[in-house]
C-alpha cells in the first residue's frame, strides 16, 4: 500500500497533503501503547492462561504433585514471555525486501 501511495504521490503534484505518512516517516510498528500491542498482550495472557492450566492438568493426570502449583505458573509465564518476545521480534527485526 505504501508503494502505492509513494507511486501516486510522485506523479501527482499535491497529494503528499493528503497522506499523513510517507515511507520514510512511518511510525515504528512496534509501540507498547498500540491497540495491536494491547491485543497481542491480550492473547498472550489467554495462550499463557490455557498453557498453565494444561500444565496443571497434565500433573493431575500423571500422579506428581509435589511442585504442582510452581510448574503451573512456570508453564503459564514462560508462554506469556515467549508470546511477547516473538511478537516484539517480528515487528523489529529488519527483513530483506
Amino acid at each position: 500500500m505504501n508503494q502505492m501511495k509513494d507511486f501516486y504521490a510522485a506523479r501527482f503534484d499535491g497529494l503528499e497533503a493528503a497522506f499523513l505518512w510517507c515511507t520514510e516517516t512511518l511510525p515504528p510498528k512496534y509501540k507498547t501503547g498500540s491497540i495491536s500491542y494491547y491485543t497481542a498482550l491480550e492473547v498472550a495472557l489467554l495462550s499463557a492462561l490455557t498453557f498453565g492450566a494444561s500444565a496443571y492438568f497434565l500433573q493431575v493426570g500423571i500422579p506428581y504433585t509435589r511442585c504442582l502449583w510452581a510448574f503451573t505458573i512456570s508453564a503459564g509465564a514462560l508462554a506469556f514471555f515467549a508470546h511477547l518476545f516473538l511478537y516484539k521480534r517480528l515487528l523489529t527485526e529488519k527483513r530483506k525486501p
